[in-house]
Formats: C-alpha cells, structure tokens, sequence
C-alpha cells in the first residue's frame, strides 16, 4: 500500500470484499473498491461466517458489531 501511495497509484486489496479486507479498506487509505465474490464461493462464504455483510446496489459496509462482525458458524467445526 506504502509504494502505491508513493506513485499515486490506488490500492484495492484481494477480496477486500470479505469480513477482513472490509476492516483493511476503512481502516486504512486503500482506494474503495472491494472485490467481491457472489458467485463461485457463496455458498462456502455462507456456511462458516454467520452474519457477514453482503453487497446492496453495489456497495458493502463492514457491520457496526464488535471483532469482524460475524460469528463463526460452530456447526462446521
């Protein structure tokens, strides 16, 4: 993120749209586009987090709840 903010040029990291990349982008200066995989991993995506945030017309929000905001589905363990 240092050497692109260095050249100007914008950051947006690797599936930034999921419960972590979420808290890297607002947290930092990485540029706000957050890759998000609707479709070949949603179901894996649905099936161990609890709660995690999804696209609405085009854009995602990390939750204002404590940690990532999601719980981790205990059935799968």
């Amino acid at each position: 993120m240092e050497l692109g903010n260095e050249y100007g040029i914008p950051v947006s990291p690797h599936r930034g749209g999921e419960i972590w990349g979420l808290h890297l982008m607002v947290a930092t200066d990485c540029a706000d586009l957050a890759e998000y995989h609707s479709d070949h991993i949603s179901e894996e995506r649905d099936g161990l987090w609890l709660g995690e945030p999804s696209p609405t017309n085009g854009y995602i929000a990390p939750t204002g709840d404590p940690g990532f905001g999601v719980k981790l589905n205990e059935a799968m363990l």
